[in-house]
């Protein structure tokens, strides 16, 4: 499929029964990858044709997945509209919202929030979405999540997300609301350099 090459889609779907659920080489489906188009023309078809909206490929990485990582809000809306899970979690237990934390904005956030998001879970290292916006430094963002709810010292393999902050200003603001640093006096000898390694090939 084509990026913007909704005429040829709709053909092709009207021609091929199930079509809209095929999946690649690469084990991802005809949603996820057209969560990369710029056409949000074409995603609307295939939701429209019978697309499994929480289709998730082999890493358990949801199209709401996608859209997040790539700070897409009008993706991001129309799919939890049409039924997205907005707690489905990868094969390393991250919601839509821890991932969001890494790489979108604030309007993002608010939408996942807004859905019923869960805010103060972690994944499979103990990371929640707050560890990834302070360790991000995004002060709107860690700000946003606090007030939402999320735990101050819940603690991952890299410490609490006091430790895991480069930002002064953030430090301040998780410290006066109760943040602390991990006890755990090994964590301040971790390299943070994998910190944001991808899951090889999810995209």
């Amino acid at each position: 499929m084509r990026y913007g090459d909704l005429p040829r889609l709709a053909k092709r779907l009207a021609a091929v029964r199930g079509l809209a659920n095929a999946v690649n080489s690469v084990g991802n489906s005809l949603l996820y990858e057209a969560v990369g188009s710029p056409d949000i023309g074409v995603i609307e078809h295939l939701l429209n044709n019978g697309a499994e909206v929480n289709f998730q490929n082999q890493f358990g990485r949801t199209p709401l997945h996608r859209a997040t990582d790539e700070n897409r809000e009008a993706v991001v809306r129309l799919l939890l509209t049409n039924g997205a899970e907005v707690n489905a979690r990868d094969c390393r237990r991250s919601t839509p919202l821890i991932a969001s934390a890494e790489f979108a904005g604030l309007p993002v956030l608010k939408l996942l929030v807004e859905a019923g998001a869960d805010v103060p879970t972690g994944n499979l290292y103990g990371r929640s979405a707050l560890h990834n916006a302070a360790k991000r430094d995004d002060f709107a963002a860690v700000e946003f999540l606090i007030e939402q709810g999320a735990r101050l010292n819940q603690v991952c393999e890299y410490g609490t997300p006091l430790d895991l902050t480069a930002n002064c200003e953030i430090a301040e603001v998780l410290q006066i609301a109760g943040g602390g640093a991990s006890s755990d006096k090994s964590i301040a000898s971790r390299t943070h350099d994998n910190y944001l390694t991808p899951l090889p090939s999810e995209k």
